[in-house]
C-alpha cells in the first residue's frame, strides 16, 4: 500500500493533545529498555501480550524477544488470568479468553527483577456496513490513476470514539512502517451515519512493498479504543523513521505503560466484508 490514511470525504481530522507523560525512550549508547505490546479483544483466544528489549541506539541490530516473565491480566470485577509464554517474547491468552466492553483491563509483568503494568479500557464497536475498491485510469484530471479503498460506517452515537483501520489484503495486514498505521476520532462527525473514508491507496508503482490486482481479496478492520491508545498509536504514526513499535528505537510517544516502553490496548473491533478486486 503506498500511503496510510489519505483522506475522508468528510475532511475531518485530529488535533493530538494530550495529559499523559511524555515519556522519552530515545536510548543513550548503552540503554537498554523492555518494550512491550498488549492486546486484549473480544474474540476468544486471540488476546497477547509481546516482550522485547530494546538495543544500544548505535547498534546495527534490532530489539530481541524478552522471555521467562510472569504475565497476569487482570479486570476491575476481580477475575485474574495468567498468560502462556506460546513463543520466545510471545504470552498467548487462555483459548477461552475474550475481552468484554466496558471492562477495565490491568496488565501486570514480571520480568528478570522488573515489574510492567498497565490499564485499558475496552470500547464499543463501531458498524461498519460496506467497503468498495475503485480504479482510477490513467490521464484521470482529478484523481492519480491506482487502486482506492473505500469504507462505510456509523458512529457510535452520543460517544467520544477513538478508531483504528487495518487493511487486509489476501489474508495479509498491509503493515510496515509506523506512518501505515491509520487512527482517527470522531470529533468532527460525531452520531452521523454512512460516513464514507478512504483508508488505502495502491500506485503498483515497481518499488512498492504491497500492491494491488485484479482477483485480490481485500477487508478492513475498525478497533474502538480508549484516548490512551489513540494517543500512543497517533504519535507513533507521526515517526515513520522508527519502523514500527518493534522497530530498532521506538520513538518518544505518550504510553500507558509504567515499567517499560509501548502500548497495552484493550479494544473491541468489527471487520467488514471481504470484498474482491476488479477494474470497473
Amino acid at each position: 500500500m503506498k500511503s496510510r490514511l489519505i483522506s475522508f470525504i468528510l475532511s475531518f481530522a485530529s488535533i493530538l493533545s494530550s495529559c499523559e507523560e511524555v515519556v522519552d525512550i530515545t536510548p543513550n549508547k548503552a540503554d537498554v529498555r523492555l518494550v512491550v505490546e498488549g492486546l486484549i479483544v473480544t474474540e476468544a483466544g486471540k488476546s497477547y501480550v509481546k516482550l522485547s528489549e530494546t538495543t544500544p541506539y548505535f547498534s546495527s541490530s534490532f530489539s530481541k524477544a524478552k522471555g521467562g516473565a510472569k504475565v497476569i491480566v487482570k479486570d476491575n470485577a476481580g477475575a485474574e488470568v495468567s498468560f502462556i509464554e506460546t513463543a520466545e517474547g510471545y504470552y498467548s491468552s487462555p483459548a477461552d479468553f475474550e475481552g468484554k466492553v466496558g471492562i477495565t483491563y490491568n496488565l501486570d509483568v514480571k520480568v528478570g527483577g522488573s515489574q510492567i503494568t498497565a490499564t485499558s479500557t475496552i470500547q464499543s464497536p463501531i458498524d461498519v456496513k460496506e467497503i468498495r475498491v475503485v480504479y482510477v485510469e490513467e490521464g484521470d484530471p482529478e484523481l492519480r490513476s491506482g487502486y482506492y479503498l473505500y469504507g462505510k460506517f456509523n458512529d457510535e452515537k452520543n460517544v467520544q470514539n477513538y478508531l483504528r483501520a487495518e487493511v487486509y489484503v489476501n489474508g495479509v495486514r498491509q503493515l510496515m512502517r509506523a506512518d501505515d498505521i491509520i487512527v482517527f476520532d470522531d470529533r468532527f462527525f460525531e452520531n452521523q451515519d454512512d460516513l464514507e473514508g478512504q483508508f488505502g491507496y495502491w500506485a503498483n508503482d515497481e518499488d512498492d512493498t504491497f500492491q494491488l490486482n485484479t482477483g485480490d481479496e481485500v477487508s478492513i478492520r475498525f478497533y474502538s479504543m480508549d484516548y490512551a491508545t489513540y494517543n500512543f498509536l497517533k504519535a507513533l504514526s507521526e515517526t515513520p523513521s522508527q519502523g514500527g513499535l518493534f522497530g530498532k528505537n521506538p520513538a518518544n510517544v505518550p504510553s500507558n505503560v509504567s515499567g517499560a516502553l509501548g502500548i497495552f490496548q484493550a479494544s473491541s473491533y468489527t471487520t467488514s466484508e471481504t470484498i474482491t478486486v476488479t477494474k470497473n
